[in-house]
C-alpha cells in the first residue's frame, strides 16, 4: 500500500518521512513495526498529503485511542492492520479522510466464476471497524463518524475481469466495504487496488 500511495502522489524518497527508513543496496525500504513508530508521512513542498500507519493500536489496556491523532474508540480496542489518511487540502481546515485495510492470509472458497473470495468474518470485521472508530473534535468534544471505508487484502486469485465484477469488489462501490486480492507478483489484480487508491 505504501508503494502504491508513493507512486500515485509522484513522490521521491526524500518526500516520504518514516522513522524506520533504512537503505539497503541503494534502495530505501521501510521496516514496519506496530504502533506510532510505523507511521509513514507523504509530503510535497512541506504539505502533508497522506499518512499511513501499520497496526496503529498500541495497547489493549487503553481503549480510548487508536494511536493516531484524533481517532478514538469509545468501547473496546480495535486494531486494523493499516490506516490510510488522505489530507484534502482544497477543502476547509485540511480535512482528513480515513480508510482501513486489513490483511487476511486465508480465503473462503471460490465463487461461481472460480474467483477466490475473502473470509466472511473478515468483511464483517470491516463493518465493525467503521462503526467503532470515531473522530474526536477536541474543540467541541463531539464524536463524529470517521472511517469512510474498509477493505480486506487477501491472497485471492482469479481472472482480473472476473475479480473486477466479483461481489466483494462491487460492494466497495456500493457501501465502501469489500476486498482486494493481493499476492506477490500478481500485477494484474494489484492493478485493481492501484486504480482504487488513485481514485481516492
Amino acid at each position: 500500500v505504501s508503494h502504491i500511495v508513493k507512486e500515485q502522489l509522484h513522490l521521491t524518497n526524500e518526500e516520504v518521512e518514516h522513522r524506520n527508513r533504512m537503505e539497503m543496496n541503494g534502495v530505501f525500504t521501510w521496516e514496519l513495526g506496530k504502533g506510532e513508530h510505523s507511521r509513514i508521512l507523504f509530503k510535497k513542498d512541506n504539505v502533508e498529503l497522506a499518512e499511513l500507519v501499520y497496526n496503529p493500536k498500541t495497547t489493549d489496556q487503553e481503549n480510548t485511542s487508536i494511536g493516531m491523532s484524533n481517532l478514538v474508540v469509545p468501547t473496546v480496542p480495535q486494531k486494523p492492520d493499516i490506516v490510510l489518511q488522505l489530507t484534502k487540502n482544497d477543502l476547509h481546515n485540511k480535512m482528513k479522510f480515513t480508510y482501513l485495510f486489513d490483511a487476511k492470509y486465508r480465503i473462503d472458497g471460490k465463487d461461481r466464476n472460480g474467483v477466490d473470495v475473502p473470509p466472511e468474518d473478515a468483511i464483517n470485521q470491516m463493518h465493525r471497524y467503521r462503526d467503532a472508530i470515531y473522530y474526536k473534535d477536541y474543540k467541541s468534544d463531539v464524536l463524529k463518524k470517521e472511517v469512510i471505508g474498509g477493505y480486506i487484502l487477501f491472497p485471492g486469485d482469479g481472472e482480473p475481469t472476473d475479480v473486477a465484477v466479483s461481489k466483494f469488489r462491487k460492494t466497495i462501490d456500493e457501501v465502501n466495504i469489500g476486498a482486494f486480492p493481493l499476492r506477490p507478483k500478481d500485477t494484474y489484480n494489484r492493478l485493481l487496488l492501484k486504480q482504487f487508491i488513485e481514485q481516492l
